[in-house]
């Protein structure tokens, strides 16, 4: 699979079946509703995986740090010019209710933004040739990866989350990353969601920490690991 992200910030893909679309792209499986509502758009059916070389959208997000006395309410104004479209926010976050606390971190599906002609032709163009520097591309974003863990994991220990979540974001959509470089990314996004009470996206960060190592190494041991992150995990 081959992803760019195009000219408005709409990333477009080249599906090889509909499991890329959860897997490859790093998405929580309470997130796909979003993109099934996409996958409609572009001339697909909900639920059905898309046809090898399919050419889908995949929405843009934004990720939004609440203020003081913000709501989803505000957010749904804000972003989809209504108040009535708060309950799709929180679906994707993997919360309810409408109050927010400050500084929690919300990430906002943009599913109606809508690439241009000229946009959708840069976006072919580019995917070609992204397709074709596949392997070189990977290469210099693991390299870069494995230099800015260690700065992604220094944030988490000295209570830096929102610095570390944004750094660790950034890596993850920069390339296709090694197994152990996801892994140590999305643990760290577990440990800092989870600071910033951002339950749902911790529980995406868990499922996608737990997909990147193996079996012995995805146990939570309570004598090490916190209560909220092993709930977060949905461990006791």
């Amino acid at each position: 699979i081959c992803k760019i992200f195009a000219q408005n910030g709409a990333k477009v893909v080249v599906a090889d079946t509909g499991a890329d679309v959860e897997g490859r792209m790093g998405m929580d499986p309470s997130r796909v509703n979003a993109v099934v509502d996409e996958i409609k758009a572009n001339g697909g059916e909900a639920w059905i995986p898309p046809q090898n070389g399919q050419e889908i959208e995949i929405p843009a997000v934004i990720a939004h740090i609440a203020a003081e006395n913000e709501s989803i309410i505000d957010l749904s104004l804000k972003y989809f010019g209504n108040t009535t479209r708060g309950w799709e926010i929180d679906i994707f976050n993997g919360r309810t209710g409408y109050k927010l606390k400050h500084g929690e971190v919300v990430l906002v599906p943009i599913v109606d933004l809508e690439l241009t002609e000229a946009g959708k032709a840069e976006a072919r163009r580019a995917l070609g040739a992204a397709c074709g520097e596949t392997r070189g591309g990977a290469k210099e974003a693991q390299k870069i990866a494995e230099a800015e863990i260690p700065q992604v994991l220094a944030d988490v220990r000295n209570g830096r989350y929102v610095d570390a979540v944004g750094k660790a974001n950034r890596l993850l959509g920069s390339g296709e990353l090694t197994k152990p470089e996801l892994a140590r990314l999305h643990r760290a996004l577990l440990e800092a969601y989870v600071a910033l009470d951002a339950v749902g996206l911790a529980s995406g960060a868990c499922s996608a920490w737990r997909a990147n190592v193996g079996k012995n190494e995805a146990s939570l041991d309570p004598r090490l690991v916190s209560p909220k992150i092993r709930a977060a995990c949905g461990t006791r």
